[in-house]
């Protein structure tokens, strides 16, 4: 796509995250001696410190749905896995006007067949085990929170794990979290969720490493380390329903035909793959266009 651009282009990438686009855009304007004019904007705060300004304007908390551009100022708009999330009958009313006469708009997009969204939906689904109201997390902290109420009353580590041991109460939170364990790895038997299995090791490799602590460690000190790591694993809980809940539809962009209504016409579109451990693995889609 860059090749196609004439000297002193200007480039907008929408939905930027931590400006890959734009750095690919500034290396390759760089090396060729082309002279690019690059802008990069997010919804998101970006972490503004870690790029060259020199090399393109990163702009953050903006949306694509309210570009602060000139209109017909673009010869070339980006969007990697980004426009699938916006508001699709403002965003691509703003591309179609920032873009120029014969201007361009190159986007890779999610698919819901691709082996990311696979990935999410699985993760997602084991995620369900682990957070939430009855999940491993809450069972772990329920059980870490009867231990610490048993060291405030005796003042010793050891009578705590041992009146732990003989709680009631204890024993039965150890059995549902159990529970919730052998169904998250029965879960992972059913094909559709093996690619889950790593982040399901992960889990419970941590989960593990804070309860194997409980005889040698206070226990709000492992309260405060379940809590960091549930929120860890909350957060990706957020970023896969956002994924799942992109703007997708099966085999083709689903902003495609919004776009070509506003007169930016599909030029190309196919598959994106990439070939990993001699296999190619399917990634999303490619959409390209053009202003008439």
């Amino acid at each position: 796509m860059f090749a196609r651009l004439p000297e002193r282009a200007c480039i907008l990438d929408v939905c930027a995250g931590n400006g890959a686009v734009a750095l690919l855009a500034a290396e390759y304007s760089e090396q060729h001696g082309r002279g690019f004019e690059i802008h990069a904007v997010d919804r998101s705060p970006l972490p503004l410190e870690q790029l060259s300004a020199n090399t393109f304007n990163l702009m953050g908390e903006v949306s694509v749905e309210s570009l602060p551009f000139e209109t017909a100022s673009f010869d070339l708009v980006t969007s990697q896995f980004g426009l699938e999330y916006t508001e699709a009958e403002r965003s691509v009313a703003e591309v179609r006007r920032v873009l120029r006469p014969n201007g361009m708009l190159a986007a890779v997009h999610h698919d819901p067949d691709s082996q990311v969204i696979r990935t999410a939906r699985s993760e997602l689904g084991l995620l369900r085990y682990f957070d939430g109201d009855d999940g491993g997390f809450e069972l772990a902290a329920q059980l870490l929170r009867r231990l610490s109420d048993f060291q405030r009353r005796s003042g010793s580590k050891q009578l705590a794990i041992r009146a732990l041991q003989e709680d009631r109460e204890a024993s039965r939170l150890r059995e549902r979290l159990n529970d919730t364990v052998a169904q998250a790895k029965e879960a992972l038997r059913q094909p559709s969720f093996h690619v889950a299995a790593p982040l399901c090791a992960e889990i419970l490799d941590k989960l593990q490493r804070i309860l194997q602590e409980m005889a040698t460690r206070p226990a709000d000190h492992l309260l405060a380390s379940l809590e960091s790591v549930r929120t860890e694993y909350r957060g990706s809980r957020h970023r896969l329903d956002d994924l799942l809940a992109c703007q997708m539809v099966p085999g083709g962009f689903a902003l495609s035909q919004r776009f070509q209504d506003a007169g930016v016409h599909c030029a190309e579109r196919g598959a994106l793959r990439e070939e990993v451990g001699g296999e190619q693995v399917y990634l999303g889609r490619f959409w390209y266009g053009n202003v008439a």
